[in-house]
């Protein structure tokens, strides 16, 4: 008799498997490949159209010059990341920010959002922390950031950089690997708050099929990291990652909460709070980078974000002291 090999699943923690079902419907005859939930620079008034642009060029030059100098980091990155220090930058992410409090139409609310949240906020943090001369681990971060942040951008702004954005829009396989490596960090650093952050991957696949879908992903990703490291009590947040059923990968961030943190979910969600995924309930934010979540997990089963939540795609759940967010993606099989 051949000893069978034990599932990824059978050595998760089984308060992560009981989170949500583990067979999830989905709705879509073809894969969500990131498209949607974007906008034109024609949306936004013409200065803030302008402000965009300049962010999204910080950003990707940042990473270009990298790739240019990788072997050799020189003029072409020391001017990029003396870019990032310029008043004239933050203030546009400033100014941005207040556009944002005073806009009505929800897609550019929605878009505005993770413009300015996303990788952005853990960018300028973590300028802001490093030295002059950053050593090559310090830079290698930072030009991962504007790497995301960038793509994130052509994902949500169709017209920002058309050629880049054609050049996501093209097949190509995204495995787990790089999203591993990138949240593996001894320090994460966004809005003025600062969290350790630990992975525990248990699923070994693919997960997207081109650079918008991973963008996708990544604004989902951005969105919970950043709220957790916010909130998080003891300073941590852990990650986990496995598969579940046969075709879903699970996606699990957890961090301690404070008493009064744990208080205020009990008080105004009635003990439901997968309704933080609706958007109009918030400590301190404005609700949507969690509504951003649920209608890209959604889009990704075919359902609407009501549903989605109903039906375990995503949720948040409060446990002994922990804030546990969740969200599932279709794994990409071979």
């Amino acid at each position: 008799m051949t000893d069978v090999p034990p599932s990824p699943e059978s050595s998760v923690p089984s308060h992560l498997l009981e989170l949500a079902p583990t067979e999830l419907p989905r709705s879509r005859s073809r894969r969500y490949t990131g498209e949607g939930f974007a906008v034109t620079l024609l949306a936004f008034p013409h200065v803030d159209a302008h402000r965009l642009q300049r962010i999204y060029g910080r950003c990707h030059e940042l990473h270009e010059a990298w790739l240019d100098e990788r072997e050799s980091p020189g003029a072409k990155v020391r001017e990029s990341l003396a870019a990032l220090h310029d008043p004239a930058f933050l203030a546009d992410t400033r100014a941005l920010g207040e556009s944002l409090k005073g806009c009505d139409d929800p897609r550019v609310r929605s878009v505005l959002h993770d413009a300015l949240g996303g990788a952005l906020s853990a960018l300028i943090a973590e300028v802001r922390a490093s030295a002059p001369a950053p050593d090559a681990l310090q830079l290698g971060w930072l030009t991962d950031l504007a790497r995301d942040h960038a793509k994130v951008m052509r994902q949500a702004i169709v017209d920002i950089d058309p050629e880049g954005r054609s050049a996501d829009e093209e097949d190509r396989r995204h495995g787990i690997a790089p999203v591993v490596a990138r949240w593996t960090r001894s320090r994460y650093r966004t809005g003025g708050a600062e969290a350790d952050v630990r992975v525990d991957c248990r699923y070994e696949g693919d997960l997207a099929s081109r650079c918008l879908e991973a963008a996708a992903i990544d604004r989902i990703l951005y969105n919970l990291l950043n709220n957790a490291t916010r909130f998080a009590d003891d300073g941590r947040v852990h990650v986990s990652i496995f598969p579940v059923g046969e075709d879903d990968v699970r996606f699990v961030v957890d961090n301690t909460i404070s008493a009064d943190q744990a208080l205020w979910l009990s008080e105004h969600t009635e003990r439901k709070t997968a309704k933080l995924f609706e958007g109009d309930i918030t400590r301190g934010g404005d609700g949507i980078g969690l509504a951003n979540c649920a209608s890209l997990v959604a889009a990704a089963y075919g359902q609407t974000p009501e549903t989605a939540v109903e039906r375990g795609h995503l949720g948040a759940e409060v446990r002994a002291g922990h804030f546990l967010a969740w969200f599932h993606w279709p794994a990409l099989a071979e």
